[in-house]
């Protein structure tokens, strides 16, 4: 390997270990606590049954609970750009804007 190519395999290390580490940033045991404390629920009452980025703070949910049934939360962050740091869970019923 030549050094010039030894700073772009640097980089492209540094992009995939970022990336993993925002997965890890905001695990799903934080979101639930994030999203139980919005809808007012225990953690336990609530479980994630999908999981999506939309764009690059946004994380949407859509979870079950054991009484209330099905909700899309939001929360925005949690990521290496906000260096962790979220807003709480934005909760509705699936449908209602």
């Amino acid at each position: 390997m030549t050094k010039a190519y030894r700073p772009a395999i640097a980089m492209l290390a540094m992009l995939r270990l970022a990336a993993g580490c925002a997965e890890q940033m905001l695990g799903n045991d934080r979101a639930r606590d994030s999203i139980s404390g919005a809808l007012g629920l225990p953690a336990a009452d609530v479980t994630i049954v999908e999981r999506r980025a939309d764009g690059p703070t946004n994380t949407n949910f859509i979870v079950d609970t054991r009484a209330n049934g099905r909700f899309v939360c939001t929360i925005n962050g949690g990521n290496i750009a906000t260096l962790g740091m979220t807003n709480g869970a934005a909760c509705r019923r699936p449908g209602t804007a």
